[in-house]
């Protein structure tokens, strides 16, 4: 019975994923026909999806290449979510909102040393993955780290906001 429970909890995380990666895929497309930056996080989107599939991929029969393909995906991630920020900062540049651009810039600067931290906290986890004092100790980043992606997340997601707002207002 729980296992039932759980496969369609799975499943229906799956179809949303699915939903929301198809809903970011036509937001970028539509996106990029107003801003440049967009276009280049669409291409890091479909690189990270892909990336991310090959990581997967190689779970079980390659721990070299599932770690090189999972950072891969990171760092595709990373620079994804800094061109949606650099596009809507030139957005919110073109549309002369001050206040959008000068947050726009500060939440550009947080991601960058996050998601620099985390790609750095991977790679070194992937490294010494087997030296129990280094793996508890990069453990305590990684947790760190977690804390402080789902801070800057939840920035990103108000920037986002206060980027709609702005532009349904124009």
């Amino acid at each position: 019975m729980n296992g039932w429970i759980v496969l369609i909890i799975i499943g229906l995380a799956g179809v949303l994923s699915l939903f929301a990666s198809l809903i970011n895929l036509i937001g970028y497309i539509q996106a990029s026909r107003d801003e440049a930056s967009f276009l280049g996080a669409l291409i890091c989107m479909i690189l990270k999806t892909v990336l991310s599939g090959f990581g997967s991929y190689f779970q079980q029969s390659s721990e070299v290449f599932a770690g090189v393909f999972t950072i891969s995906a990171s760092i595709a991630e990373l620079f994804m979510i800094i061109l949606t920020v650099k596009g809507l900062v030139n957005l919110s540049y073109n549309l002369n909102s001050r206040k959008m651009v000068a947050r726009g810039n500060v939440l550009l600067r947080l991601i960058a040393v996050i998601c620099l931290l985390s790609v750095v906290a991977e790679i070194l986890v992937f490294m010494f993955r087997l030296n129990v004092f280094v793996t508890s100790l990069l453990f305590s980043i990684m947790i760190t780290n977690l804390v402080l992606s789902l801070v800057y997340y939840i920035i990103y997601l108000v920037y986002l906001s206060g980027c709609c707002a702005m532009l349904s207002e124009r």
